[in-house]
């Protein structure tokens, strides 16, 4: 299919599509809450600035080491590479990236440890540095399934993951065993386990059980390479303030900091999901095609986002002190202040694929770097005035700042107006809230 214009039949489905992703996604982040809480409550603010470092570190790791496979793919895939194909190539490079990226970060531990990291013992290092092949394969593997229009299979892995999370931190903490070591050994226990659903989930489909080729290897490097800086860029983005926090506030900031992150964050998974359901139908869809499913795709995002993001500011006051406890409190600040950022991410997201399709990586790459500079030195001088708060502010701006780069370099014929959410676009999504007969 390659549609000068797209029916609007095939945005339906995707909206339905995405809806039902939602549910799931929202199931998956019920029970992320009610583990987060625990280990919470259980850990308190330093305990939890402990644990969420290597967190960080680890999804810092993964940002350097993916080398823009995953963009890679949906290049591959607009030009015709079975998803069969991509699988295996996903378990190849995955692996390999991963192990890397695994050696690297054990030797630093090893030989700069103690000023890198100064209240990181080497052994934390190991235990979270040992996961990365299959944080790899684990993220490579799902953007294949969202290509191959499996999208809730990819969605299905992290909620038996977490699941599984919260029945064994839930034990463990009620018995007081739990520990910010014995969370961290947890958490990547349960990181294995949504590989393995993953793995079956693409055994199940077909996908998995092919051999890799090396035609595919190389292409898949040679375009991900391109791809690569723009996109450790926006990882960094969404991490670096994190150590940033660490390093000049300390572990209690970085725990209560940490927490408006990983809430605020919560709006991805209302918006996401419609990117996600659309991706298939933009690497199949022509040049003018895609551009109309994105911009569409950003207008139910934004409507859902800011829906998602009225109500959580609201019930935060009350909410974040009552269930994770006083010493949390002051994450509320922080939360609210992220969530206008992270709104206007919801409209990146579907029009990111229009440049990896057209191979315009350069501007993903200046974009990033602008943006990641910018939230550097915003959260360094805000940190020092405004307390966790001002990390909060940096990351919003620099946030909101590269949705409009997107939007802007994406406008075409198309124009600025055809992202303003209508009446159309409200009925879209009432419809596919329906419950279906």
């Amino acid at each position: 299919m390659a549609p000068s214009v797209v029916p609007a039949s095939v945005f339906d489905d995707a909206v339905r599509a995405g809806t039902r992703l939602v549910a799931l996604r929202v199931g998956n982040a019920v029970v992320a809450f009610v583990a987060s809480v625990i280990v919470a409550r259980a850990l308190g603010p330093a305990g939890r600035g402990a644990f969420a470092l290597p967190v960080a570190i680890v999804g810092i790791a993964v940002a350097l080491a993916h080398l823009g496979v995953e963009h890679a793919h949906v290049y591959l895939a607009s030009r015709g590479t079975s998803t069969r194909a991509l699988w295996a190539n996903a378990t190849l490079t995955g692996g390999l990236l991963g192990g890397v990226a695994a050696a690297v970060l054990v030797a630093a531990g090893v030989f700069a440890g103690d000023s890198l990291w100064p209240r990181l013992p080497l052994v934390w290092i190991v235990v979270a540095a040992a996961q990365l092949p299959l944080l790899l394969q684990t993220l490579l593997w799902s953007g294949v399934l969202q290509l191959h229009g499996r999208v809730n299979a990819a969605a299905a892995a992290p909620l038996c993951g977490n699941a599984i999370l919260t029945v064994v931190a839930g034990a463990m903490a009620a018995s007081g065993a739990l520990t910010p070591f014995r969370a961290l050994v947890l958490w990547v226990s349960v990181n294995a386990v949504t590989w393995g659903v993953l793995l079956v989930a693409g055994r199940a489909i077909g996908l998995a059980g092919g051999r890799a080729e090396v035609s595919t290897a190389r292409a898949s490097i040679a375009f991900g390479v391109k791809a690569y800086v723009g996109v450790t860029f926006f990882f960094l983005l969404l991490r670096v303030d994190q150590v940033l926090v660490e390093r000049i506030v300390g572990p209690v900031g970085l725990g209560r900091y940490s927490l408006a992150v990983a809430l605020a964050e919560l709006a991805w998974l209302a918006t996401d999901p419609f990117a996600a359901s659309v991706l298939h139908h933009q690497v199949v869809a022509d040049e003018r095609g895609d551009g109309v499913l994105g911009d569409a795709t950003a207008r139910v995002a934004v409507l859902v986002g800011i829906a998602f993001a009225v109500a959580a500011a609201l019930l935060s006051r009350v909410a974040i002190p009552l269930v994770y406890g006083t010493g949390f409190e002051a994450a509320v600040g922080p939360f609210i202040l992220l969530l206008p950022g992270v709104v206007a991410l919801a409209i990146q997201r579907p029009l990111g694929p229009l440049l990896v399709k057209r191979g315009r990586m350069g501007l993903v790459a200046v974009f990033g770097a602008v943006t990641l500079g910018a939230n550097v030195v915003l959260t360094i001088v805000l940190l020092h005035v405004l307390g966790i708060r001002g990390a909060a502010v940096a990351s919003s701006v620099c946030y909101i700042g590269l949705a409009v780069a997107y939007v802007a370099v994406t406008r075409g014929e198309r124009g600025w107006r055809t992202l303003v959410p209508t009446s159309v676009d409200v009925a879209r999504v009432a419809r596919a809230l329906r419950p279906s007969r």
